[in-house]
């Protein structure tokens, strides 16, 4: 299978795995393992699941240029937007309703249902972008030099002791 042959190139070079964010393997795979049934396939799907979920990973934490995730897994741009579409939507955001059945019991005595999740934004530094209107929309007076810039949100759920999980609320500006 496809996916057996991707996922052995993965499995012993951590290095690999650092492009999509995460710290192992064995992360990689439960985060796949946990996403990859949601998300819908047809017989026009270019890349398997594990390919797909690269690509998303890979232009969340490398803010790569379509065309660069293009060329890198041999598809078109257009396949690449199309993947992204798919995918973002699913990793993006619980309802509210699971939020609250999930919240640990000592969350929900605290703050009742007035808090869901825990909001924050952070920078990412760019190269310096060479349009003036990219340098403008990048630049971060906080920070004094070119940012991507996102917002977090964070939910405590299940009964584990350190079971947080983020959620991405912007993809970032980003050059395309």
């Amino acid at each position: 299978m496809i996916i057996a042959l991707i996922a052995i190139q993965f499995k012993d070079d951590n290095e690999k795995v650092r492009y999509t964010g995460l710290p192992s393997f064995a992360m990689l795979m439960t985060v796949f393992n946990f996403v990859a049934p949601s998300i819908p396939t047809s017989h026009q799907n270019t890349l398997n699941k594990f390919q797909e979920m690269l690509v998303v990973l890979m232009r969340l934490r490398l803010c790569a240029a379509l065309q660069d995730l293009a060329y890198r897994f041999s598809i078109s741009i257009s396949t690449i937007s199309r993947i992204l579409d798919r995918w973002i939507p699913i990793m993006y955001w619980p309802d509210r309703d699971e939020l609250q059945k999930t919240m640990p019991l000592s969350f929900r005595q605290a703050y009742g249902n007035k808090v869901a999740v825990i909001i924050d934004c952070f920078e990412v530094f760019i190269d310096r972008p060479s349009t003036l209107s990219a340098r403008a929309m990048t630049w971060s007076n906080y920070k004094h030099h070119n940012t991507v810039k996102f917002l977090i949100g964070i939910t405590r759920q299940g009964r584990a002791p350190r079971c947080h999980i983020i959620h991405l609320q912007s993809l970032g500006w980003s050059l395309q």
